[in-house]
């Protein structure tokens, strides 16, 4: 059974807006209009290794490895 493992955040041109959205599978964009901004993976092999079940732990720890200056890069040029 396959699940969302991957969260984006996105960039809607039409409505100028962020969107928050779940990925099913890594190279299906489901609105291919949207620019992908951020992307997270939430499946179990990504941090299983250093957190084993603890997927909140290691979410929390991904905020500190953000490269927020890409995602203003991205998000800019998404703009134009």
């Amino acid at each position: 059974m396959e699940g969302s493992g991957w969260a984006a955040l996105a960039f809607c041109p039409k409505t100028q807006r962020l969107m928050i959205m779940q990925i099913e599978k890594h190279n299906v964009n489901v609105y291919p209009t949207l620019k992908i901004l951020m992307v997270l993976d939430v499946f179990e092999h990504a941090y299983y290794l250093d957190y084993k079940n603890e997927r909140a732990k290691f979410i929390e720890a991904f905020w500190n490895i953000v490269n927020w200056e890409e995602i203003v890069k991205r998000l800019k040029e998404a703009m134009e």
